[in-house]
């Protein structure tokens, strides 16, 4: 019926009072902006993971036929993706390594991809395994993040593989 509007743009976070959707289209609804300094989710990206768990199932119009399309990059720990992915009744791509289990009663159905897949480039024509190698010697954050798409990977935290000198403490009784 094209006599209704059939596409609308909403803002991810703000009300969506009175929209209803048979298709809903997420599409990188966090950046890298909303990191705090540590580089864990702030008070932006806590706002919009909230936001998806409460708002998202009230803009669909048909629970057993609308469809929500969500694509994104993991930056953190605590992003919205991490619910997703948590409660995901059926896992598509590549999950090897992950710590997620499908759920029965879950309510996504995820593809999860990664730049590097069984030690071989995805997308060679627009990342080159050799770009991807010097990146993850480089800046590690970025390249687990923006192309292994996994803030969970073991050893992420930045100071994971520094090692303290040793010290010794005296103690004086007073």
């Amino acid at each position: 019926d094209f006599n209704k509007m059939n596409l609308q743009v909403i803002s991810v976070g703000r009300s969506t009072a009175g929209i209803h959707v048979d298709l809903l289209k997420l599409d990188d609804i966090v950046s890298e902006a909303m990191l705090k300094n540590d580089r864990s989710a702030g008070t932006d990206m806590e706002g919009v993971r909230n936001w998806v768990g409460m708002s998202t199932p009230t803009l669909i119009k048909e629970y057993r036929k609308s469809r929500i399309n969500v694509s994104g990059t993991r930056y953190a720990i605590s992003d919205p993706y991490e619910g997703m992915m948590a409660d995901c009744k059926e896992a598509w791509g590549n999950w090897k390594g992950t710590r997620y289990q499908t759920k029965p009663d879950g309510r996504w159905v995820v593809y999860y991809k990664r730049a590097i897949e069984d030690g071989i480039e995805t997308f060679p024509e627009g990342v080159p395994k050799e770009m991807l190698d010097r990146l993850e010697k480089a800046d590690p954050w970025t390249y687990y993040t923006q192309y292994v798409n996994d803030p969970l990977i073991e050893g992420m935290a930045e100071f994971a593989n520094y090692q303290l000198g040793e010290c010794n403490f005296d103690f004086v009784e007073a």
